[in-house]
């Protein structure tokens, strides 16, 4: 099982998708971090220092579920466009065996890129 999640690991880095993913959902985070603060304490704004208005900024976070969501679904779908997937099989016959690498790696890349998001946007916010 190691075997197929470094495999499927070494998929997803050697393609230039992850690095875009990581650009935008870091890109958006900015952006919307940015805005936020910018907008602070205008009409129909929460204050800047409030709960809601920490929520709204952190909230962009959730941006990297949907951009892994994405990349989870190029992953999987487009080893079946390329005729990729078939090399896959014959390394390794069980599909659940190798649906399950994908979603290990996809995971704890989406995890990843969650924390990053987190981490950036707390970092810009912060002070």
């Amino acid at each position: 099982m190691t075997t197929l999640a470094r495999i499927e690991l070494r998929k997803l880095t050697t393609t230039p998708a992850l690095y875009v993913s990581a650009g935008i959902v870091a890109l958006f985070t900015v952006l919307s971090v940015a805005a936020g603060i910018m907008l602070a304490d205008q009409q129909g704004t929460p204050p800047l220092g409030s709960e809601a208005n920490v929520t709204k900024t952190l909230s962009i976070a959730a941006l990297s579920s949907m951009v892994m969501l994405v990349l989870g679904i190029l992953a999987t779908a487009g080893e079946f466009r390329h005729r990729t997937i078939m090399w896959t099989v014959l390394a390794e016959p069980r599909r659940g065996r190798v649906l399950a690498a994908k979603l290990a790696v996809l995971g704890a890349v989406g995890a990843a890129m969650g924390a990053l998001a987190f981490g950036l946007a707390l970092a810009i916010a912060l002070p």
